[in-house]
């Protein structure tokens, strides 16, 4: 083989190794960033980068001590349609986010509900203003969609241990969010079945929530 040869294929060698090794560490940039965008006890096992689009593997938020489930969120997979420049910026746009088979629990107290309480709540366990969040990034979100999806409700304030409500093959639409805080109209139209002791009952729900 000729000199040049050998040196055209050692570029060649060390131009693909760079491509392999910078696709490895860019996902796993995102995959931390993805990380600390869902808050404390978030853990994601893989992250695909496709062309347009982003899928998650393996999402989950452990839930906080004192929570009648050891999750308050989990997915199988998350589809995420995002703009590419502004997940390296604080002001993060994205087109669509499709969860598969997520599930998600929400415990109802005397005073509220609480749902995510690592994304909503301080670790004092006030609402969080904001204040102690100053490094995550603002999100914003056209479409969320739920596929298949799991919601147990446990209400506290009728027993304890709290009473469950689960209502499953939950599908729905939810549209114009922006997280951490919501700071204008959430539009949602969600469909379900939910569960009885001696039958289920399915129910269809629209509508749209606001910051109070």
């Amino acid at each position: 083989m000729k000199r040049w040869h050998i040196v055209l294929l050692a570029v060649i060698l060390f131009l693909g190794m760079g491509v392999v090794a910078g696709y490895y560490l860019g996902v796993r940039l995102l995959q931390n960033r993805i990380a600390v965008a869902l808050g404390p006890g978030a853990a994601i096992q893989e992250v695909r980068v496709n062309w347009f689009s982003l899928d998650i593997l393996g999402v989950s938020i452990e839930a906080p001590k004192g929570w009648p489930t050891a999750r308050t969120l989990r997915a199988e997979r998350v589809t995420i349609i995002p703009n590419l420049r502004s997940l390296l910026t604080d002001q993060i746009h994205i087109s669509s986010i499709v969860f598969e088979k997520p599930y998600l629990s929400v415990v109802r107290t005397s005073k509220k509900w609480l749902m995510l309480p690592g994304l909503t709540q301080t670790e004092g366990g006030g609402k969080n203003t904001g204040a102690g969040r100053s490094h995550a990034p603002t999100v914003t979100i056209s479409k969320v969609a739920l596929q298949d999806g799991v919601l147990e409700l446990f209400d506290t304030t009728v027993s304890r241990p709290p009473l469950k409500t689960r209502i499953e093959r939950l599908d729905g639409v939810i549209h114009d969010i922006e997280a951490p805080w919501l700071k204008s109209k959430t539009r949602f139209e969600l469909a379900a079945i939910v569960k009885g002791i001696r039958r289920n009952g399915k129910g269809k729900l629209s509508g749209w929530v606001s910051p109070a």
